[in-house]
């Protein structure tokens, strides 16, 4: 039976190790200088090599001739993986370097045999007997107090290297113990790397944007990603193309997602809508086409923030034009609030009965504040501004209405329109937890607060509804909008400023006449 890829090319020396260079060199280091500590702690996430670094520490503690160093032959601190020593461990056969499996065994009987018993004797053959505990923080709390009492007072004869995914669960005792190296997820570049070498070695050529697509799945985890790569090499082809890969990964395209995004900056739903629903007949994984349509989304804002040097080498040069593009036509307030609707719906996928539920909301979402140019937001207002001016002038000279508000923004029709960083629907539905914000800095203002209702939010002014001129004056008051300002804000961590208006109610003979005039022109009545 073949090995897997990830046993067949499993690293057995710290260079062949893929990144984590702060902790191979730091332990090549100390087994050069003969300063081998006697407890380690290799902690991290799954597959980037706590393990198969692990064995390649015992084998170059035990190794029996250590490769030389280029530099005038003196003996390094890598294996020589040809001494008996060497052999024995990569074969797994060494009676003096054990391996427990915490997540199998967690008792403390485990414990007392295996290793407080066996750690008495000297090692058999090799230099220094080895401990390798893989996943120790399921052990149970009566086996952690008899690790514990080796660990305080250890044989010389004796190394442990922990090895775990959740350092947290680790005592305390225990980690004031040992040398804790901390292991990252890999680079998608390193992972590409390494898919390439693999590749190479099996005589099949994989096409770049593959390796690529294969790490970007991986999430930075080697095994992983070997794993992805062993179906693709599966399928007996020599060359393995895009088309070919799309057998094994789930299909998704950079030019899909482009027209996708593009549709989207347009503010057209109903185009939206149209091709989430022709990407779900095509057998497109939605689940995937989100991750990359957020992978497009975050190179947007990264574009905006002035960083097009750290994208240009990641993406082709049309991706990048197009994406230069997206990133001149909004603001950056505009493609965070994109990439919120996404990151909810990405979310929102994984337990949805209706598959493409989420990623349609989000669209409706988004197109609600009307596109790139986000002049829909005013024309929302306009029908209330007709209405407003029928029913007759402000009381008060002295606040502000709705219909103020919209005639001062068609007094300048050439003006572009503010583009708004948070939905009314949004608003409305955490109106509950600014009234709860607002009673905590003033006990007076929920009351007036209770009774009104955000109607419109035109760029970053949010419009709050009351229906008597006297608490419109209160909101308005300068002490009271830079505390509704200050609320705002906070609550939805972006620069608001509150303004109150009145809200007037329409005669019910106008009723016929203000719908037939919405039929004929369209818009709707803001309440």
């Amino acid at each position: 039976m073949a090995l897997a890829l990830y046993r067949k090319y499993r690293p057995q020396t710290f260079k062949e190790i893929t990144d984590q260079n702060h902790v191979k060199i730091i332990l090549e280091q100390e087994v050069l200088q003969g300063r081998v500590a006697h407890a380690y702690l290799f902690s991290g996430p799954r597959g980037v090599g706590k393990t198969s670094l692990a064995r390649i520490l015992a084998k170059a503690v035990n190794c029996f001739r250590r490769q030389r160093t280029e530099d005038k032959g003196r003996i390094g601190g890598e294996p020589c993986n040809a001494c008996e020593a060497c052999a024995e461990i990569t074969a797994g056969r060494s009676l003096d370097v054990i391996e427990i499996d915490a997540a199998s065994y967690t008792g403390v009987d485990t414990v007392r045999e295996t290793i407080i018993e066996t750690a008495k004797f000297a090692p058999s053959r090799l230099k220094s007997k080895i401990f390798i505990i893989d996943e120790v923080h399921m052990l149970s709390t009566s086996a952690w107090n008899a690790l514990l009492k080796i660990m305080e007072e250890p044989p010389a004869h004796v190394i442990f290297i922990l090895a775990t995914t959740e350092v947290h669960k680790v005592p305390a005792t225990i980690l004031s113990r040992c040398q804790r190296f901390d292991f990252h997820r890999i680079r998608p570049q390193d992972l590409v790397e390494r898919l390439k070498f693999i590749a190479s070695q099996e005589k099949i050529r994989v096409a770049t944007p593959v390796l690529q697509t294969v790490a970007r799945l991986s999430e930075g985890c080697v095994r992983d990603a070997e794993s992805i790569l062993e179906q693709l090499l599966s399928l007996g082809e020599k060359e393995i193309t895009e088309d070919v890969a799309s057998v094994v990964l789930p299909r998704s395209s950079t030019p899909a997602v482009l027209d996708f995004m593009e549709v989207i900056w347009l503010g057209n739903v109903k185009r939206g809508l149209e091709l989430i629903s022709r990407y779900l007949e095509d057998g497109f994984d939605l689940g995937q086409f989100t991750g990359d349509l957020l992978e497009l989304l975050r190179k947007v804002l990264i574009i905006k923030t002035g960083g097009v040097e750290a994208i240009a080498p990641t993406v082709d040069g049309p991706t990048l034009e197009r994406l230069q593009k997206f990133a001149d036509q909004a603001s950056t307030e505009r493609v965070l609030f994109v990439i919120e609707m996404f990151v909810r719906a990405r979310q929102g996928l994984k337990g949805a009965i209706i598959p493409q539920l989420p990623l349609e909301l989000a669209v409706v979402e988004i197109g609600g504040v009307g596109g790139h140019d986000a002049r829909s937001v005013s024309a929302t207002l306009l029908p209330r501004a007709a209405v407003a001016e029928r029913v007759g002038e402000v009381e008060d000279e002295g606040s502000t209405s709705a219909a103020d508000a919209s005639e001062n923004d068609s007094s300048h029709p050439d003006m572009p329109q503010a583009q708004a960083p948070i939905l009314l629907a949004e608003l409305k539905s955490q109106w509950p937890e600014v009234l709860k914000g607002a009673q905590k800095e003033n006990h007076s203002l929920p009351f007036i607060l209770h009774t009104s209702e955000p109607v419109a939010v035109n760029g970053n002014i949010v419009q709050i509804g009351v229906h008597y001129p006297l608490y419109c004056n209160k909101i308005n008051e300068p002490k009271t909008q830079a505390l509704l300002d200050k609320i705002l804000s906070e609550q939805f961590n972006v620069p608001l400023r509150a303004q109150g208006v009145i809200l007037q109610r329409r005669p019910a003979a106008d009723d016929d006449a203000v719908e037939d005039i919405l039929n004929t022109l369209g818009g709707r009545v803001v309440e």
